[in-house]
């Protein structure tokens, strides 16, 4: 049963390790396989031992075909509203 009629979606928030690269992206592709229908990756510029959220969506959104991606987290200091659209 949905809230006010709207359909209920399931998302994934894998954490964007730059070590396991390759594990996020098939990580992404399972949850897309399973019916998933979203993926936020957190955005922590600051730390180096995250991927580059925006490159990583661009790399989700050329291999997935589906599933909606977004950002979450954003750092507002360093994504002002043109680079966020």
């Amino acid at each position: 049963m949905s809230d006010r009629a709207l359909p209920v979606n399931f998302a994934f928030f894998p954490g964007p390790v730059a070590a396991d690269a390759a594990l996020v992206v098939e990580d992404v592709l399972l949850a897309e396989r399973l019916g998933y229908d979203l993926v936020g990756i957190q955005d922590r510029p600051y730390n180096p031992q995250y991927l580059a959220t925006m490159t990583l969506l661009a790399v989700l959104a050329a291999r997935t075909t589906r599933i909606g991606l977004f950002l979450d987290v954003a750092s507002l200091p360093l994504r002002p509203p043109a680079v966020l659209g």
